[in-house]
């Protein structure tokens, strides 16, 4: 059912989208996704300035709900300066948010530390992505607003808070948000985030994984299913079992090393890749050791996709009764 029209407020901040060899900055506005997705008219105003611009969506990410805008007004860019992109925090590490919660015309900066860096789900679109949970409180309004270290240089960006819970809010951390900059540059638009399309099965009982050929310092995760439209399902096998990625071991939970006493998903590790790259694996076959298998990894067309890429939904509800396009 179409909703009537309704008017939101959120954050956002200019970076630096151009090519590092080139001497001309071009200069855009990163915000969240959900704070544009189907708007049919979005203005950003500059803090303590109190004209309104037209601006234009170049780029929409639902997956890290992440979209870059343009304002083609080189008046409002006058005396704008971007932001500069740090590293990915350490964890206990000192934060700020800086935004506009639940609208307003004065900066409001939060501060906080890093409480943990995982695998979190996306609302906008129900994936699963790296996620950086910050103690400082996340509001209505700081949607896309920056995350900054004490150099000021952006280490992410604030999108969603924890229902029910107390100054528990998630940032896309500073290796998405590159990410995703990275991907327009090298195909001209989002492509989106990379996976194998597998199901697994973890290998934490010991006489699981005596029963499959492994030894006792072995560890890894067993295929359960392929996806029919992953790139992988002509090289993998059902039940085979991943013993390394490009030569990191894979624990028997499914996880890899990620800094000193973290661990994460190996899907993290393969959404920094792009489509058409491969990973080379060790896997074990049949009881046998196969070593550099190359894998390749893509972005998988599921076939009941989570959003419609900011399109009408193509059927409609009348009385109970679906009506959608012929597809025959």
């Amino acid at each position: 059912q179409r909703q009537h029209q309704s008017t939101s407020t959120s954050s956002g901040f200019v970076i630096d989208i151009s090519d590092e060899d080139s001497d001309v900055e071009e200069r855009r506005i990163m915000t969240n996704a959900h704070s544009v997705d189907y708007g049919s008219i979005i203005q950003v105003q500059r803090r303590g300035y109190s004209e309104k611009y037209q601006a234009t969506i170049e780029a929409l990410a639902n997956e890290c709900d992440l979209a870059i805008l343009n304002v083609q007004d080189e008046q409002f860019w006058d005396g704008l300066d971007s932001l500069e992109f740090g590293d990915l925090p350490k964890l206990q590490e000192e934060v700020e948010v800086l935004g506009y919660p639940t609208g307003g015309d004065s900066l409001s900066v939060t501060s906080g530390v890093v409480s943990r860096i995982e695998i979190q789900e996306y609302a906008q679109a129900s994936s699963h992505l790296l996620a950086m949970q910050i103690d400082a409180a996340i509001n209505a309004g700081n949607s896309g607003g920056p995350v900054v270290n004490e150099d000021m240089e952006i280490i992410g960006v604030a999108f969603e808070a924890l229902e029910g819970a107390e100054n528990i809010g998630y940032v896309v951390p500073v290796t998405v948000v590159q990410h995703f900059l990275e991907d327009i540059q090298r195909h001209g638009n989002y492509t989106g985030f990379c996976s194998l399309g597998i199901t697994l099965n973890l290998l934490e009982n010991t006489s699981f994984r005596k029963s499959l050929g492994m030894t006792e310092g072995q560890s890894g995760i067993q295929l359960k299913s392929i996806n029919p439209t992953s790139p992988c399902r002509e090289v993998l096998q059902k039940k085979d079992v991943i013993l390394e990625v490009d030569n990191i071991e894979l624990g028997n939970d499914g996880k890899i090393p990620f800094r000193l006493g973290e661990r994460v998903s190996m899907a993290c590790y393969l959404q920094t890749k792009f489509q058409g790259d491969c990973v080379s694996m060790k896997l074990l076959r049949d009881k046998k050791i196969i070593d550099n298998v190359q894998v390749p990894v893509g972005i998988l067309q599921k076939k009941i996709p989570a959003h419609f890429q900011s399109q009408p939904p193509p059927y409609m509800v009348v009385a109970g009764v679906v009506f959608s396009t012929l597809s025959i």
